[in-house]
């Protein structure tokens, strides 16, 4: 986090030399003339691309797995709700969050921007798939956001925010895409995992006296799209942060990784498959930890398109060093032993299409892989389906 920070105060020192050096040259006022023309162009082009989706109203509903507050008197905290419409009309278009949730206890609200982000970014994969438009304020000037204030996606001070920064900017980008679908289904991909995943780890180091914290987000499922499967193991939709390597974490930190993976049977099935998530289990080391987990989508799973099955959903489970399991909750903080063991499944994604019409090649593929159990494919696909992989002991990709 340190790094982060002095990174992006370094990034804006540099800027601000580089535009006062510009200025020098060109003069301020050309300069600023400039920037406004490169505004203009981004609206005209972003008008163009609105203007080649159809015209129409759709809606979108969805349930959040809750804040991670529990309340007296109950065993986990509550879900909410979040509703949007979305009016496309020639090049402009509307999203209206009326009928969302009020803002809730635990930092699960999102200030307008967090929303408004999420938002654009579904509007800038649909209409401009190719990224054709310079990405600037003027892309946004022809979509009209509407939330009432003091709901989940405009929250009001002094609401807790900052698990919305990325939970609900994913949600509600999820949830245009799913409204999009019911106007363009040709355009707009299968949900994808739709959280950031997040695992934090704290105490003191035993092998030294430090203090640590570890701060990592778990890969799941990129969504089915209509002319390709979904991706496996990768930060999809908003989010853009890098896997850290497993032995640097466990150099850095007092902690194993046992296992990390993709999970079978997470992507939604379809026509094409969604993207697999993935699973990662920590096991503490030498002293006790303080953990934190975020995530989504373990009430409501990322859904299909056009026929297509939801992924998998998120499930954290804490085994203790005597090998009790216990599942838990979405969001939470909690002290782990010495030996216990956190397991993390991210979500997979969504399918596209009906499965029926998935290419039996690529069913084989899936199964030898690893990505799809043969169970799964009779389930999923059909018996007759799983018949054409062959003989489980070649894979199908020999006769007995």
């Amino acid at each position: 986090r340190r790094g982060d920070l002095r990174a992006q105060v370094a990034a804006n020192l540099r800027g601000t030399l580089r535009l006062q050096e510009l200025a020098r040259k060109h003069g301020a006022g050309r300069l600023l003339k400039i920037m406004q023309e490169v505004l203009d162009y981004s609206e005209r082009m972003m008008r163009a691309m609105l203007a080649t989706l159809p015209d129409g109203t759709a809606a979108f509903e969805e349930l959040c797995d809750g804040d991670g507050i529990v309340e007296d008197g109950e065993s986990q905290d509550r879900p909410f709700r979040i509703r949007l419409r979305v009016t496309k009309r020639g090049d402009t278009i509307g999203v209206d969050f009326a009928g969302t949730d009020p803002q809730v206890p635990g930092p699960m609200n999102a200030p307008l921007a967090v929303t408004a982000s999420g938002i654009y970014c579904a509007i800038k994969m649909v209409a401009d798939p190719t990224d054709l438009v310079p990405p600037n304020s003027g892309c946004w000037r022809p979509v009209d956001l509407r939330a009432e204030p003091g709901t989940v996606v405009n929250a009001l001070a002094p609401a807790p925010v900052v698990f919305a920064n990325h939970e609900i900017s994913h949600r509600v980008c999820d949830m245009l895409f799913g409204a999009l679908a019911q106007l363009a289904p040709e355009r707009v991909m299968a949900c994808s995992q739709g959280t950031s995943a997040i695992f934090i780890v704290g105490g003191v180091d035993y092998r030294n006296g430090a203090r640590y914290v570890s701060y990592e987000t778990i890969k799941g499922g990129f969504g089915a799209r209509p002319t390709k499967d979904g991706i496996n193991g990768v930060a999809s939709g908003i989010s853009n942060t890098m896997n850290t390597p497993i032995e640097i974490l466990e150099m850095s930190f007092p902690v194993r990784i046992e296992r990390y993976a993709i999970v079978a049977d997470s992507g939604g099935a379809g026509r094409y498959r969604g993207g697999c998530g993935v699973e990662r289990v920590w096991r503490i080391l030498g002293r006790p930890a303080q953990v934190s987990v975020c995530c989504e989508r373990s009430v409501a799973p990322p859904f299909g398109l056009a026929g297509g099955g939801p992924g998998a959903g998120a499930r954290v489970t804490l085994i203790a060093p005597d090998g009790r399991e216990r599942r838990l909750h979405s969001k939470g903080t909690f002290t782990a032993p010495p030996d216990a063991r956190i397991v993390m499944r991210a979500p997979g994604s969504g399918g596209y299409g009906p499965p029926s019409e998935r290419d039996p090649a690529r069913l084989r593929e899936d199964v030898l892989n690893g990505y799809v159990t043969r169970e799964a494919a009779a389930e999923r696909y059909g018996n007759s389906r799983a018949d054409e992989l062959g003989c489980p002991a070649c894979h199908g990709l020999a006769a007995c």
